[in-house]
């Protein structure tokens, strides 16, 4: 059903415009062994394997990307008791109530 009562509802809601889905290249599946796959990430240093692997095959044509690397977090422990606190905090309850009362228009602010 599309009409004026769907194009006055968007209008109100103020929908950010639809964004083209963007295409990705279609995989290529390959198996490894525990060793190579071992050998694979040891030459690889901080490269992810997909890029490294990709620099490999394809040398320069293969177009740059961006990766977070791979840096694991030192301490664990102190990670697990920071989550902890954090979950038993009720932080992130509270931030979801304040931005869906944003969302629906009933956060009462006052203009200054």
């Amino acid at each position: 059903m599309t009409g004026p009562v769907d194009q006055a509802f968007g209008k109100a809601a103020k929908r950010p415009p639809e964004k083209a889905k963007k295409e990705y290249a279609k995989p290529i599946s390959v198996r490894f062994t525990e060793e190579e796959r071992e050998e694979l990430e040891r030459k690889a240093g901080g490269l992810t394997l997909s890029s490294y692997i990709r620099s490999r095959c394809v040398g320069d044509a293969a177009p740059a990307h961006r990766t977070r690397g791979k840096r694991p977090v030192k301490d664990q422990e102190a990670l697990g008791r920071v989550l902890g606190a954090l979950g038993q905090s009720r932080l992130s309850n509270n931030v979801n109530q304040l931005a869906k009362a944003v969302n629906n228009g009933t956060l009462g602010l006052q203009e200054s």
